[in-house]
């Protein structure tokens, strides 16, 4: 791991590790999920302890079963500007070494819900939390450009009758709004023309 010295580090992009049990960490976990930073984040409660010297499973010797961690936050925060990770650590009143830089926000993105270590636990995408849930979901998102049209095509068409409201909360949901608002009259052109149809189904039923 690349060393660095904290009183000297300043980064857009952070990571932190947060312990709901820690009382001293109740406020920065606080701020983090509330909106005040641009954050977003996710409980890690089903991580599985790991034997440092062999990197085999621990079992718990009370229930036979693998080992869990203590349940943690991971968080990942972005700034417009470069931020001194020292000025940081004071602004939410944890010590330094809970947070450290970084230079890839899709790749500490993917890191929260385990996406490219598939051997570990597979936490859902619906538990992220913070401000910065939407773009998170658009950065570690591998999805083409044509498979995304198609997919707002896919909620179009397998709706009823769909407000302009209605179509751009869905996307929003599922880290399609980029497409959509990009899409512009094309999808709104066939949000018309799917509403139409649906509409002449009823009157002739």
């Amino acid at each position: 791991m690349k060393q660095y010295d904290p009183s000297k580090c300043r980064s857009r992009i952070f990571v932190c590790i947060l312990y709901p049990e820690d009382p001293s960490q109740a406020h920065a976990i606080q701020l983090l999920t509330n909106g005040t930073y641009q954050a977003v984040g996710i409980l890690h409660d089903q991580d599985i302890q790991l034997d440092e010297s062999t990197g085999e499973i621990r079992i718990d010797p009370a229930t036979g079963q693998p080992a869990f961690k203590k349940p943690h936050f991971h968080f990942v925060l972005r700034f417009k500007n470069a931020k001194y990770l020292l000025a940081l650590s004071k602004e939410l009143a944890i010590e330094p070494n809970y947070l450290r830089p970084s230079s890839d926000f899709r790749a500490a993105c993917r890191y929260l819900i385990h996406l490219d270590t598939p051997e570990k636990f597979q936490y859902p995408v619906d538990t992220l939390i913070g401000s910065l849930t939407t773009q998170a979901l658009a950065a570690m998102d591998d999805t083409t450009e044509d498979q995304k049209v198609l997919q707002i095509l896919d909620l179009i068409e397998s709706s009823g009758y769909l407000s302009s409201a209605t179509l751009i909360r869905l996307c929003a949901k599922q880290g399609l709004w980029s497409s959509l608002r990009r899409g512009g009259i094309w999808f709104t052109n066939a949000l018309h023309e799917h509403n139409d149809l649906v509409c002449r189904r009823e009157k002739k039923d």
